[in-house]
Formats: structure tokens, sequence, C-alpha cells
């Protein structure tokens, strides 16, 4: 078990839309609280997931990034004001499960693209946001296969990218 990694996924929601749960002061322990009311501004997500979770011993910090949360400005100012530690991976789900619609290649490396703005290369693994057991087996493939070739677009750049120390 030396070589066993311990990985902690962050959910967004199910395949029905079901959005995130975050109460606010007005939440009792154990409620069930929808985030659409919420009283007063809503933070982005990341603002308490990031933070919280370099607190946990974990190896792996598996985030949703491909589907609703396209815009991944709240995730850099996050990642900017508490950067990745040395020990921890950050796998990026670029892949959306709660859609029939198969990315194409290019969407996927724009993803990882901006996904690299925040997470060194060496850090970051691709994933999809959730599990595709959901999404018909031909339509599961495409998205395997354009997370597969959206992945090689971008190791192909790096490759041709001078390091600079």
């Amino acid at each position: 078990m030396k070589n066993a990694k311990i990985i902690c996924h962050i959910c967004w929601g199910n395949w029905g839309g079901t959005p995130a749960y975050m109460p606010d002061q007005t939440a009792q322990a154990g409620e069930i609280f929808d985030l659409t009311q919420r009283k007063g501004p809503t933070p982005g997500d990341s603002t308490f997931v990031i933070p919280t979770a370099y607190q946990a011993k974990m190896d792996v910090l598996n985030l949703e990034t491909g589907g609703r949360r396209r815009d991944l400005s709240g995730l850099g100012t996050v990642l900017a004001q508490h950067p990745l530690p040395k020990h921890l991976q950050f796998w990026a789900g670029v892949i959306d499960v709660k859609s029939t619609i198969t990315e194409t290649a290019e969407e996927v490396a724009d993803r990882i693209r901006q996904i690299l703005q925040y997470v060194p290369a060496d850090q970051l693994g691709l994933t999809t946001d959730c599990g595709l057991i959901l999404l018909q087996r031909y339509i599961a493939i495409d998205k395997l296969h354009a997370l597969a070739a959206g992945t090689q677009i971008v190791r192909s750049e790096l490759a041709r990218t001078p390091v600079t120390a």
C-alpha cells in the first residue's frame, strides 16, 4: 500500500443539475440549504474548498472544472492567494459529464490551457468532472477520445515551449 494515493473529489452537483449547497449564517446544523436561497453575496465555491482542502491529509485534490465551472477566474484568484502545495497533485475535470454534447479536442485543450495558468504542469492531472455512468456508451467513448486528443494537443505545445527559470 505504499504507492496508494488518497484522492479527494469535489463534486459541484449531479446529473439533474442540483447545485452545490453552501449555507449562510441562517442555516441550522444538518439543514439542506439551497445555494439560491443564500442571503447576501455568494462567494466562489473554490474560495472555501481550496484552502480547507490543503489542511486534509491527501495526495490529490480532484476538482470539477469542465461543466458549469468554465469561468476559472475565481479558481485562479484562490490559487494565487493559496498556491498549490508541492506535495499535492491537482486533477482537473475538463469533460462535462452533465452534457450529452461531446467537447472537441480544441475545447478540451483550451480548458487545460486555462488551468495551466494556475497549476504547474507537473502537478496537473486531467479527468472527467465525474463518472460517465449516466451517459450512453458511445457519448462516453467520444468524450474520452476528446479528453485524450485535447491533452495531446497541450502536451505537444508544452514540449515545444522552452523552459525558463
